[in-house]
């Protein structure tokens, strides 16, 4: 399940370079469907991100606390 989530936000983190693309800034179909591609993956790729960051943290704490 993870190696997919971390695929779709590849994916996510290429869309968002490609809006910046000049060849896509100037096709404004190609931008379109590129901005709702994003679209589409961003609630999904921010919700993985955090639980990724929450994780981290919970370990970091549960580190300390075993250190004690």
């Amino acid at each position: 399940m993870f190696a997919k989530l971390e695929t779709l936000e590849k994916r996510y983190v290429e869309l968002d370079a490609a809006m910046a693309d000049p060849a896509v800034l100037s096709d404004m179909e190609q931008f379109r469907k590129t901005a709702k591609a994003r679209a589409d993956l961003e609630p999904v790729v921010l919700a993985f991100r955090e639980y990724r960051d929450l994780k981290a943290q919970l370990e970091e704490a549960g580190a300390k606390i075993t250190l004690k």
